[in-house]
């Protein structure tokens, strides 16, 4: 047997072990764990004293419907020149998934970061962001892990999720 054919047999011996160890006992594939149940529950505090003011604590955006708390017309002046429209897009959701599963969650992260930076926080870091990124993760349906989220981070969106790269990438 040539040692093509070895490495390729070795190659799909690994990726065969290594889909099942994704998968539950019924066979779904299960979330990586791109980031701490900490990492998320800091985001979650520093979403509900920022983003939500604009994608809503929610994280389903505004669309300009009257249910929208704050109303638009309530924001602060500069949130309101930000906005112009009243539309801001979802972090969660459909939406959310058409845009970012092939993305990186650092390329997330650092997305979150640049609009936040249009409204500094007092706090908000580098940090803060990562952290945003894994509620934001957790808000669309990860389940947290052993590893925290970090700026090397190499998982797209898509496989944080659990959506199988093939599948994250369209």
């Amino acid at each position: 047997m040539s040692s093509h054919r070895i490495l390729q047999g070795a190659l799909l011996l690994l990726s065969t072990v290594s889909l099942a160890a994704l998968a539950d006992s019924t066979g779904t594939p299960k979330s990586i764990g791109a980031f701490t149940a900490a990492q998320a529950a800091s985001g979650r505090v520093a979403v509900e004293s920022s983003c939500g003011i604009c994608h809503l604590k929610s994280l389903r955006g505004r669309a300009g419907e009257p249910d929208e708390s704050p109303a638009f017309d309530e924001l602060p002046r500069k949130f309101q020149d930000f906005i112009k429209t009243g539309y801001v897009p979802p972090l969660v959701g459909e939406e959310f998934m058409a845009k970012w599963k092939g993305k990186t969650v650092v390329q997330l992260a650092e997305n979150l970061g640049s609009a936040g930076k249009s409204f500094p926080t007092a706090g908000m870091d580098d940090k803060t962001y990562l952290e945003i990124a894994a509620y934001v993760l957790q808000m669309n349906g990860a389940r947290a892990g052993d590893q925290e989220l970090t700026a090397t981070s190499l998982l797209t969106v898509g496989e944080a999720l659990g959506t199988p790269k093939k599948l994250a990438a369209r």
